[in-house]
């Protein structure tokens, strides 16, 4: 090898030992580490038993083993080509062996039923070009119950200590995926049972059973998720409205998004969004004195969406098409001016268990008033707001203006002039703090105002 090659190669290995994570990753593992952190899930579970002979023992063991850790890996260490992190799980351990000498059976037990990790660390690395492996701090769970009976002799001994809650994974190497960065797989090891048969040193064989490891390991930190409902500018100036003859009125569009608990982004995604109307108004008709016969009382709010896969033929509950996502638009839709009702939207995960949404800012209130209101009222803020009747009940009826006999109100209920009136196929609304009436012109254009009404 030329001189000049000799020296260039040696500066290539200097520079190597000293940034030890760059100079070997190639292939996949170049692409893994542009990822900044992981969470992941480890289950490992197994179940066996047998008859065991060996000298005078004659053993029955049985052992069982069901370990699941979760961890998160927040921090790259480039000396280990690898990140560190924590993890806490939960292992129940069975084993028992029933060893039969003489006219004498001793039975041994070791048992555990509880957490683990609690913090301790967990790592994973990469390797080569194209493998990963991962593995915890300790393979022991502290606090297993022991214990040593024989029944010829009277007592029964034990205490307690470690004992093994997994196989060893250190030693396991993996292939990284073709392509994503998502890591799964399967797994099954021996493993030997922590009470071991009295048979054994006197040419017995060992109790071992098959153990599964299985693994889910995703990019990014995991965090606890909840749905919020967004409290748009919409939302916030919505007031419920029909159409003329009562048909769809002005709709407003809601959004359910899943975030981290407290705000911020999440990895988790939804299976689908569930949409229920947990009550809607059936007031008659679509305004107090519309229509004059046979007024309706369907639905007053029903659902509407592009991938909303509705329940039922009222339009009152939905779920979203299948698919992973974060968030789900969908519409409600008025048919009456003085439309009330409440919203629930359910996240299912993959998993199928449920996160229930809550309202921007109100994390007491999953069942979203509709429209923006009060919990004592069905009008919306915004109208009460624009009124300028501020805390006013949906009963009251106080106007003093004008002032006439000196009783206050107009027979009129706020709710009832808030869904207002059709006056010559107009909507028209009471006016809260005046007293309203109504004159019905029989003679035609001949009289086309009355002076001093407080109506027009």
């Amino acid at each position: 090898m030329p001189a000049v090659a000799r020296r260039c190669l040696s500066r290539r290995i200097l520079l190597c030992l000293l940034t030890t994570a760059n100079c070997f990753a190639q292939g996949r593992v170049s692409d893994f580490l542009t990822v900044k952190n992981w969470h992941g899930t480890v289950k490992i579970t197994g179940k066996g038993s047998g008859t065991r002979k060996g000298g005078a023992f004659s053993d029955v063991w049985e052992y069982g083993l069901t370990t699941q850790m979760d961890f998160e890996l927040d921090t790259y260490n480039p000396n280990i080509q690898g990140w560190t992190g924590t993890f806490e799980g939960t292992s129940v351990v069975n084993a028992k062996d029933v060893a039969t000498f003489g006219s004498c059976n001793q039975t041994s037990t070791m048992m555990f039923d509880g957490k683990i990790g609690g913090g301790t660390a967990f790592t994973m690395i990469l390797s080569g070009t194209n493998q990963y492996s991962f593995y915890p701090g300790v393979y022991e769970a502290q606090g297993a119950t022991s214990s040593v009976n024989v029944d010829c002799a009277p007592g029964t001994q034990g205490g307690t200590g470690p004992v093994q809650d997994s196989p060893v994974l250190s030693d396991k190497l993996h292939d990284l995926p073709a392509s994503g960065f998502s890591l799964t797989g399967t797994q099954t090891v021996k493993m030997n049972a922590p009470v071991q048969p009295s048979s054994l040193p006197f040419g017995g064989d060992p109790a071992i059973i098959d153990v599964t490891i299985d693994w889910t390991i995703s990019p990014g930190l995991q965090t606890d998720a909840e749905v919020v409902i967004l409290k748009t500018a919409d939302f916030q100036n919505w007031r419920p409205t029909a159409a003329n003859g009562g048909g769809r009125g002005n709709s407003l569009n809601l959004t359910a998004k899943l975030q981290a608990k407290g705000g911020g982004t999440t990895n988790v995604k939804a299976a689908y969004f569930m949409w229920q109307l947990t009550q809607s108004s059936k007031e008659p008709g679509y305004a107090l004195n519309a229509p004059r016969s046979s007024p309706s009382k369907d639905f007053d709010l029903k659902l509407e969406g592009s991938d909303l896969l509705l329940d039922d033929a009222s339009a009152q509950s939905g779920k979203t098409r299948a698919a992973e996502q974060t968030q789900s638009t969908e519409t409600i839709v008025p048919y009456d001016w003085g439309a009330f009702g409440t919203l629930k939207v359910t996240a299912v995960m993959p998993d199928q268990s449920e996160i229930v949404g809550y309202l921007e800012g109100d994390p007491a209130q999953t069942d979203i008033r509709l429209p923006l209101r009060s919990a004592s009222s069905f009008i919306a803020d915004v109208w009460k707001q624009n009124q300028g009747v501020n805390g006013q009940s949906d009963s009251s009826d106080n106007e003093t203006d004008p002032n006439g006999d000196g009783t206050p109100g107009d027979g009129l209920t706020l709710y009832e002039e808030y869904r207002g009136f059709i006056i010559d196929g107009q909507h028209a609304e009471g006016n809260p703090k005046k007293k309203d009436y109504f004159i019905v012109n029989r003679a035609g254009a001949f009289i086309s105002r009355v002076s001093g009404s407080s109506r027009r």
